[in-house]
């Protein structure tokens, strides 16, 4: 079943200037060394997000859901939503909406939704409650993978908790209780990982990823597992605990692994499979508690993001954070302010996506999306305030001059100049000598 939706946001860049980047989000624990995150100021009053603004698009505009687990752009430019109610793609107007039709085997084979990925032919993979699908943008039908527990060679659950394409083209996915799954396209065969080395089921599978050695590394109920391609063998790092898991991971370019953790503490957490050692960042909270949950008590199973410039945006339930990877320190965040329609329109942040034009689109839980368009237009305000004398001058704005040392002159009616030196951060006023009325003399 399809509907479409027309919206035109304002501001809103189009689609076809959009980029794919990597994801990931964890809750685990391990015993390790910590460093202190720094110091994290007001993202009000960073430089860098002082004035940006969040463009929304809700149910209003067309989305099937508020409720956004899965952010992806494909390669012809449109951008996809995966909810618990339908796949949603958008092209910079108008949203049109995939859902599950139970007269149609070509539609969805569930509306609850999990995970994207394109593959290198252009089909979308979707994971869902009810197995995996792919889908055709040429003809827009979709082919169902189904658990059928009388064929070993089929999907191994029902429930497909995540999915990931490797660096050969291949697929693999997490299942909900049927441990770690491999697809061969050609064959259509599914191959089943379900235990460690020491014979113990791995779990729950909440997140994987491929490391640059093209080693599969996952995140389950029982911690960190790594699965060798060449041996087919899963271990487990034995600095995980057995009493905590994690929800999702990602391998960047030098072959960290960098994840969320929920307890003991909240913190992102890099681990280097070489050292097996694992270092925690703690994360700016304003409160206790974790981010395995959201509000309404369900998993966040968001996606960390790299920026591709050593930086990290970190999803969490109380609002989304960007870290710095050369300083080692969380640098800017955002939240949502009830007093500021611009802000977050919810501080349980469910995905997390950046764009080939820079656009952070960020996925909250049951508000929607929101739009941060780093390259937007940023206005300084500058205006009189009685009680601050670095304020400008009362009066209308009468002429501005940029000099040779980029000083702005303000010339106002009546008779008075400023001078703004925005490097220095200084406003000097200069009114009309007393003694002779055509003199200017710097004043109050």
């Amino acid at each position: 079943m399809m509907s479409i939706r027309q919206n035109t946001p304002r501001g809103l860049p189009h689609a076809s200037r959009i980029l794919l980047l990597c994801v990931i989000h964890v809750a685990c624990a391990f015993g390790d060394e910590s460093r202190p995150a720094g110091r994290f100021g007001d993202p009000r009053g960073h430089a860098l997000v002082a004035d940006l603004k969040f463009t929304h698009l809700t149910t209003n505009d067309g989305l099937s859901q508020g409720y956004v687990t899965a952010i992806l752009q494909d390669r012809r430019g449109f951008m996809w939503f995966a909810t618990r109610d339908g796949l949603n793609r958008y092209d910079g107007n108008a949203f049109l909406v995939y859902k599950h039709n139970p007269t149609d085997p070509g539609s969805l084979s569930s509306n609850f939704i999990e995970d994207l990925v394109e593959d290198d032919h252009g089909y979308l993979w979707i994971s869902t409650n009810n197995g995996v699908n792919k889908f055709d943008p040429i003809n827009e039908r979709f082919t169902r993978y189904l658990h059928d527990p009388t064929n070993a060679s089929s999907i191994g659950s029902t429930y497909i908790t995540g999915i990931v394409r490797d660096k050969r083209g291949g697929l693999w996915l997490g299942t909900q209780d049927g441990g770690l799954d491999k697809f061969d396209r050609t064959t259509g065969i599914f191959t089943h990982y379900q235990s460690d080395s020491d014979g113990h089921f791995v779990g729950r599978i909440n997140h994987l990823t491929e490391d640059t050695r093209e080693d599969i590394w996952f995140t389950a109920d029982r911690g960190l597992f790594h699965l060798n391609r060449r041996t087919g063998q899963i271990t487990r790092p034995p600095v995980t605990s057995n009493a905590l898991g994690a929800d999702s991971l990602c391998a960047d370019s030098t072959g960290n692994l960098w994840m969320v953790a929920n307890s003991p503490m909240a913190a992102l957490v890099k681990y280097d499979p070489q050292t097996e050692r694992p270092t925690r960042y703690p994360l700016p909270l304003r409160a206790a508690g974790g981010l395995a949950s959201t509000i309404k008590g369900g998993s966040v199973n968001s996606k960390l993001v790299a920026d591709g410039q050593n930086g990290l945006w970190v999803p969490s339930s109380e609002g989304l954070y960007y870290f710095d990877r050369r300083t080692e320190r969380f640098t800017r965040g955002f939240r949502h302010d009830e007093s500021n329609r611009d802000s977050l329109d919810s501080n349980a942040v469910m995905s997390v996506y950046q764009d080939r034009g820079g656009v952070l689109w960020v996925g909250t839980e049951n508000a929607g999306l929101n739009l941060l368009n780093f390259r937007q237009e940023q206005f300084v305000h500058y205006m009189h305030r009685p009680s601050e004398s670095n304020s400008l001058s009362p009066g209308r704005v009468k002429a501005i001059y940029r000099d040779r040392n980029g000083v702005l002159w303000v010339g106002f009616f009546p008779r008075v100049l400023d001078r703004i030196d925005r490097s220095a951060g200084e406003i000097n006023h200069y009114v009309p000598k007393p003694a002779n009325g055509n003199t200017l003399g710097q004043g109050y």
